[in-house]
């Protein structure tokens, strides 16, 4: 595959699971805003059973095709794909590709490759942005 082409692929493929993705969340999102509501919004739930039940079931059911389709190992437009597809194009997918195709000037941090001194044991707390803190290795 050539360079145009790959960026071309790349970029649809990108953006296509972007989108697919978003109607996953988005779904997963309404869906579970009504479960939710369910314990304090309970009137005005009753007030139109029939629209919440229907509207609850098809969101349900939304998310179960779009979950498979996304996480489908074999599926032709899920993540599995897009991540088999990166594998076998990692080529272009180099640091300095992503400073040629971003244009980014010699010395800009995306191409700067250091090496990594700190040394982590697992159970080991890592400060992170925002003040986060994660433990290594350990299960939540």
């Amino acid at each position: 595959m050539r360079r145009e082409e790959f960026q071309q692929h790349f970029s649809d493929y990108r953006k296509y699971l972007r989108e697919e993705i978003h109607r996953f969340r988005d779904c997963v999102a309404v869906y579970r805003q009504i479960q939710e509501r369910k314990t304090d919004m309970l009137e005005v739930i009753n007030q139109s059973p029939a629209f919440f039940g229907i509207a609850e079931s098809a969101l349900f059911t939304s998310i179960v095709l779009w979950g498979d389709k996304l996480f489908d190992e074999k599926g032709e437009r899920g993540l599995f794909n897009f991540l088999t597809f990166v594998e076998y194009e990692r080529k272009w997918l180099t640091t300095a590709e992503l400073q040629r195709r971003k244009g980014y000037p010699d010395g800009h941090w995306a191409g700067a490759r250091g090496s990594c001194s700190a040394k982590v044991q697992p159970g080991q707390e890592v400060w992170q942005a925002g003040g986060l803190h994660a433990r290594i290795g350990a299960s939540p």
